[in-house]
Formats: C-alpha cells, structure tokens, sequence
C-alpha cells in the first residue's frame, strides 16, 4: 500500500507544480515533493556509499551470460 500512495502524491505534486499559477500552490507542491523525494534519495545515496563496492566486484567476477557454456 505504501508503494502505490508514494507513486500517487509525487505523480500528483508533479502535475500541480507544473500547473499551478498561484505562488501557494507551487510551493505547497515543492514542499510535498521534497518531504516525500529527499529522504528517499539521501537512503538510497548513502546505501549506495556503504554496499555499492558489492555489487560491483560481484558483476565484475560473474562472466557474461553469452560466454556461459551449456552442458547437456
């Protein structure tokens, strides 16, 4: 359910902010964009800091599917 109401209020500010006309509406819409954004992008920056090596020495070492022989 969290997934599908977060999709919802970004698409939703979005559309306002590109809309409004009155300074209010544009700001209330940054507001909601950058409360709901912001946390999302500083997790997933620092997730990327502490666990990205991982994942890139572990792509590094697997050789590439078209390489891979099959044996029946």
């Amino acid at each position: 359910m969290t997934l599908p109401l977060l999709v919802t209020l970004v698409s939703q500010s979005v559309q306002d902010l590109l809309r409004a006309q009155e300074p209010p509406a544009m700001a209330e819409a940054l507001v909601v964009l950058v409360v709901i954004v912001l946390p999302g992008l500083l997790w997933a920056r620092a997730w990327w800091r502490r666990h990205g090596r991982r994942l890139t020495r572990r792509s590094a070492r697997r050789p590439p599917e078209s390489t891979v022989a099959i044996h029946e």
